[in-house]
């Protein structure tokens, strides 16, 4: 090891060349400068390895091998290191590239850890506004600087769209969704998704016209999607003759091609529940039993099997009539 510092101190060339000495105090300004995001960083850390050990440097400039040349602390290597490897933010150089980066902070918020993390500025995001404590809120902040970025691009408007949406804010999420399929070649997603807010909303008329747009479409189940949103609506209006009859017809489509309606996110799996609800309002208890039974071995969603076993099953037991209220309010009403 005294050696190796020696020849160190001599200047010995490794294949990048001679490895500058740099004081301490300037690698550490260096690692906050490369958790600010600084674009010089990378070369600046580079060489703030000098400090920490040898690096073997091929002609593309990537690290080959790392060996250490100082005794530093287990603790502070391995924080320089996760600086160096994680927090080197000046790639983001590019429009391109910053969009990207604020589309990916959106989707990571998850929790209300992440909002803390993301209140730093974790991960190169552009920190959190304090002040920001919803996590649909906060991913608005994102998909907003996204959107200005992209002012043409359908994805930030979806996405914040579905952010209102998730927060029982359908007026501004069909805005949005509006938004995006005018800023689309292939907007078929996007007026499901207008044709669901519309429905929320109370728009029955205007749910109905968009469904009968969708039937127009180029697309693969846009006579399958259009048959099972009119369905939606007319249930929603009281119409349950001809809410069956539409929910029939896009359950005979489905059993051939998929409860998917693609190209899109989203199913029709609820159709089956619907069905139920009709017979039982219809004082079908047994036909219903039979069609909540399909919905049921369709509905493989873990949230909503977990929410369904241990908590209305203990609850209602064999009180149809509560248990299918409560998951049309809580669950199928509002989602697509």
């Amino acid at each position: 090891a005294a050696n190796r510092q020696r020849k160190r101190q001599q200047g010995q060339k490794t294949k990048a060349g001679p490895i500058p000495a740099r004081p301490p105090a300037q690698i550490a300004d260096d690692m906050v400068a490369c958790g600010m995001g600084w674009a010089p960083c990378c070369i600046r850390t580079y060489y703030g390895l000098s400090w920490l050990g040898r690096a073997d440097v091929p002609a593309g400039g990537a690290l080959k091998d790392h060996k250490p040349l100082l005794r530093v602390p287990a603790v502070a290597a391995a924080a320089s290191a996760a600086v160096i490897l994680v927090s080197c933010c000046g790639f983001l150089d590019t429009k391109g590239d910053r969009y990207n980066k604020y589309m990916e902070c959106a989707e990571r918020l998850t929790s209300d850890k992440s909002i803390e993390l993301l209140h730093q500025g974790y991960q190169c995001c552009e920190k959190l506004p304090k002040e920001l404590n919803d996590r649909e809120a906060a991913k608005r902040f994102y998909l907003e600087k996204a959107r200005a970025l992209k002012p043409d691009a359908p994805e930030p408007c979806a996405s914040i769209g579905l952010s209102y949406w998730e927060g029982g804010d359908y007026p501004h999420a069909l805005a949005s969704y509006e938004e995006a399929a005018k800023r689309s070649d292939k907007p078929f997603a996007y007026m499901v998704a207008e044709t669901t807010m519309m429905r929320l909303c109370g728009k029955y008329d205007d749910a109905l016209a968009m469904a009968s747009k969708i039937e127009k479409l180029k697309a693969v189940d846009g006579a399958k999607a259009s048959a099972y949103l009119r369905a939606r609506v007319f249930y929603e209006e009281g119409k349950l003759k001809e809410a069956q009859s539409g929910f029939e017809k896009a359950i005979a489509m489905a059993e051939k091609s998929g409860y998917f309606l693609t190209p899109s996110p989203y199913t029709m799996v609820d159709a089956w529940f619907y069905m139920a609800q009709i017979k039982l309002k219809e004082g079908d208890t047994q036909g219903a039993y039979n069609d909540f039974k399909g919905y049921l071995s369709r509905m493989t969603n873990p949230e909503f099997q977990l929410w369904y076993t241990q908590k209305l099953l203990p609850r209602y037991g064999a009180d149809q009539k509560g248990l299918y209220g409560t998951i049309e309010e809580n669950w199928v009403r509002e989602r697509q």
